[in-house]
């Protein structure tokens, strides 16, 4: 059928599946083996769209199986992430002045002030679908807060209440689409997750902590990608701790925004050059059981 459609349009046509790990692991390389079959020498170009630590593209049985990376695929990253502020700074930026230009004629620095801007990124992690839903609902928050006081301190502009505002309703969402997006190991992420968040908010009383680089544990990464924890840092040293190197991770923001004032968290903001000592406290550092 797609041959037919390809020779129809006289062109090469491009076969995009989404969402692959909602497929069952196991299953995943007979499916791309089929896709790749069907697609090779017949000008058709796959792409497919997956989570990386929640899939398999490839494994050897009595036969090889599945897509190799570098040989049969190429592999195109398209996370930013808080380990690269700046960069991700610039193109959130970019994004949100390009959504102002098409429906108002408001500047960004107009609209909200630059903490919150800065919370708004913390606050989805980089990602731009998240970042679009936080930055909507704190603009609703605003307009909330000032029609019940136009001359409230807090000013005409959005401001860092009205982000944590909206993040901790959006973690809500979060909630839903772990439950939904997560496999069969739910109950142990559940557990991971559980474990971190309570050394976070009532051990190391701070939304930022430390685990050491060498710990491989596949669940980790699944909390990253299902941006419950972040990375921030991929190498940090702590003087109390010679020879060891530490990876630094965020907790997500919908998890302590709202009870931040309660429990007095110290909150790292990671990206300022005089705020990285903060993250080579001995303190911060996880061992999970």
């Amino acid at each position: 059928m797609l041959k037919e459609i390809r020779e129809a349009l006289d062109k090469e046509i491009y076969l995009l599946i989404d969402d692959l790990y909602h497929i069952k692991k196991q299953n995943q390389p007979e499916l791309l083996s089929f896709l790749h079959k069907i697609s090779k020498n017949n000008g058709i170009w796959l792409k497919i769209g997956t989570v990386k630590f929640r899939s398999e593209l490839y494994k050897v049985e009595e036969r090889p199986i599945g897509v190799k990376l570098g040989d049969d695929v190429s592999e195109i990253d398209l996370d930013l992430t808080l380990e690269k502020m700046n960069t991700t700074k610039k193109f959130l930026e970019r994004l949100a002045s390009e959504l102002l230009t098409e429906c108002s004629t408001f500047k960004l620095s107009e609209l909200i002030n630059p903490n919150a801007f800065d919370r708004l990124i913390i606050g989805s992690g980089g990602v731009s679908r998240d970042f679009i839903n936080l930055f909507r609902q704190s603009i609703i928050n605003a307009r909330e807060r000032l029609n019940q006081n136009p001359n409230h301190p807090k000013g005409p502009r959005i401001s860092v209440e009205d982000v944590n505002e909206a993040s901790g309703e959006y973690g809500t969402f979060k909630k839903e689409e772990f439950n939904k997006d997560a496999d069969d190991g739910t109950v142990r992420l559940n557990s991971i997750f559980s474990g971190i968040r309570e050394f976070c908010l009532e051990k190391a009383n701070s939304n930022c902590f430390l685990l050491q680089q060498d710990l491989d544990d596949p669940k980790i990464d699944e909390l990253v990608d299902l941006k419950l924890i972040h990375k921030i840092d991929p190498r940090v040293t702590v003087s109390k701790r010679q020879g060891k190197v530490y990876r630094a991770m965020m907790l997500d923001l919908s998890e302590y925004a709202g009870s931040r004032t309660i429990r007095k968290l110290e909150t790292i903001d990671f990206w300022k050059p005089n705020e990285k000592e903060k993250l080579r406290k001995v303190g911060l550092i996880y061992q999970p059981q």
